[in-house]
């Protein structure tokens, strides 16, 4: 699913409001590049994967060795959360 310039602006104020660092934790790079956001099947108490509430994420990568970092798409506000009761 790709975000919109409207989206990536978001995910790059949240990332200033919540201080995470653009500074590659592999390679040392400091050029991070906001990706896309992918969907995960989430899990059940029972370790099977719910077909209807996937978990919703960000990518962020870094521009030069590729190393990706994952954020919660809820926690940066595109998405509003779901109520899972399993």
């Amino acid at each position: 699913m790709s975000l919109s310039k409207s989206d990536k602006d978001k995910v790059k104020q949240w990332t200033i409001e919540k201080k995470i660092s653009g500074k590659c934790g592999e390679c040392g790079c400091e050029k991070p590049s906001i990706v896309d956001w992918i969907s995960v099947p989430s899990l059940s108490k029972k370790g099977e994967p719910y077909q209807t509430v996937p978990i919703q994420m960000v990518t962020i990568a870094c521009s030069d060795c590729g190393h990706i970092r994952l954020f919660s798409a809820v926690f940066i506000g595109l998405i509003p959360p779901h109520s899972i009761t399993n």
